[in-house]
């Protein structure tokens, strides 16, 4: 099992992929609702991927005043995988499953670099 320091460095060193919907899928997204062409006006980001944190949630997390619009911060979290499916049709294959978030650490950029520097 590894240690924590690291698992740290291997969350750390995962690539990261760009998860925004290119101005081509967000014209295709928009395209029944467009009422004249320009610039689409879809959602940045597949729905899915946005995590709501309450006031509840944000105490847990010790950063009620911490977190600026806009801040950049380092997430880490444990997730269970809760549904898994595969379909196939006329269409074609698809998969795909729902994941539980479980346990999260969120800190400020600037934390978590003093924090990956002070363990070296």
């Amino acid at each position: 099992m590894p240690t924590p320091k690291e698992t740290a460095r291997a969350l750390v060193a995962a690539k990261m992929q760009p998860m925004a919907i290119s101005a081509k899928e967000r014209k295709k997204l928009d395209a029944p609702m467009m009422a004249s062409p320009g610039k689409a006006s879809g959602p940045s980001y597949p729905w899915g991927l946005r995590l709501d944190l309450d006031d509840a949630t944000m105490k847990k997390l010790k950063l009620r005043t911490d977190l600026k619009a806009g801040q950049v911060v380092m997430l880490t979290g444990k997730a269970k995988v809760t549904r898994c499916e595969e379909t196939e049709d006329e269409s074609g294959e698809r998969c795909s499953c729902t994941i539980q978030i479980t346990d999260l650490a969120l800190v400020p950029m600037r934390t978590a670099k003093a924090r990956m520097h002070k363990d070296d």
